[in-house]
């Protein structure tokens, strides 16, 4: 018979078990993969998703799916990095320290899209603190519309609150050795770059020019620009599409991810809205006469976020 995991005595079992294995991990996958086993123990989820900060800069380097049936594995949207989204629900439980719960995601207008299309219909999604120091976020999710139980949540805030010190533990994975403050400039065209240059040149940001994918991921691999904006047009590929890659790469190799802008010639609302699903930060016009301020504006968006959570660091 299966034991309950409301039950006080059970869920204590259950509880001091995961913690004993969290503190036993080596790495950051491996903690967070036992932190869900004992979770799925507790709540009973379809999937869990987490996102976690880099210490050094501040923004997601990784995130981390745990399918609790087999079965479930072609059901989960491969999309989940899109929970990392600088003005998704991630950053604003980092800032507000509250946690949230969505019976039925397509009932909540401040769901995103991408979370719908990642398969879940109810979620409870809790940031995550330790020693005030903010470590990242994870969502407890359901494929069908599920009411959390009031215990089953409380336990799971028990266990996170006994195990996230070791999150902070483990030596952060960033690869950083220069200052995080930079910009990544994606563009093969001169005069593009140029304007873009002149126009950050009112910030402090150090810019890093790339004139083709190949040059970006070679840059990639030693820096952790905040921001990066991507033509649209380039010899090699399209921005979208690169951009898109880019999420994926950084999260598999534990890399920050940084805001992304797409510079495109014209931004009607279907393109507005395949930038912004595709995890881009926005967009903006590659004539930058017009555009100057939206430029100025997706830095301090950028900086913003890192420097509000900095507020916590240790």
């Amino acid at each position: 018979m299966k034991k309950d995991p409301t039950n006080p005595q059970t869920a204590t079992k259950i509880i001091t078990s995961t913690v004993s294995k969290v503190y036993a991990a080596t790495n950051v996958m491996e903690c967070l993969e036992m932190l869900c086993r004992g979770i799925e123990a507790i709540a009973g989820p379809d999937y869990i998703s987490c996102v976690i900060l880099d210490r050094a800069t501040r923004r997601f380097f990784s995130s981390h799916v745990h399918v609790s049936l087999p079965h479930h594995k072609e059901r989960v949207g491969g999309e989940h990095h899109k929970l990392a989204r600088p003005d998704g629900w991630s950053y604003r439980m980092l800032e507000t320290r509250e946690s949230n719960y969505f019976p039925d995601t397509r009932q909540e207008p401040s769901i995103h899209p991408e979370i719908i299309k990642c398969g879940v219909r109810a979620t409870a999604m809790f940031p995550l603190f330790a020693r005030q120091a903010p470590v990242g976020a994870i969502f407890i999710n359901h494929f069908t519309p599920h009411y959390f139980k009031k215990k089953r949540i409380e336990h799971v805030g028990v266990l996170l609150k006994e195990s996230l010190g070791r999150l902070i533990q483990i030596p952060s994975p960033s690869r950083v050795e220069v200052s995080p403050e930079e910009a990544l400039i994606l563009s093969a065209d001169i005069s593009l770059r140029s304007a873009l240059l002149q126009i950050l040149a009112s910030t402090d940001l150090a810019p890093r020019l790339a004139r083709s994918l190949t040059e970006a991921f070679e840059s990639l691999k030693t820096h952790a620009p905040i921001i990066a904006f991507l033509d649209e047009r380039l010899p090699d590929g399209g921005g979208l599409e690169f951009g898109e890659v880019l999420i994926n790469l950084c999260l598999d190799r534990h890399w920050p991810v940084p805001a992304l802008i797409l510079m495109a010639d014209a931004m009607p609302p279907k393109k507005v809205k395949k930038i912004r699903s595709s995890g881009f930060l926005g967009g903006c016009l590659r004539n930058f006469a017009d555009t100057p301020s939206g430029v100025l504006d997706a830095v301090k968006i950028a900086r913003g976020w890192r420097h509000s959570l900095l507020r916590f660091s240790v």
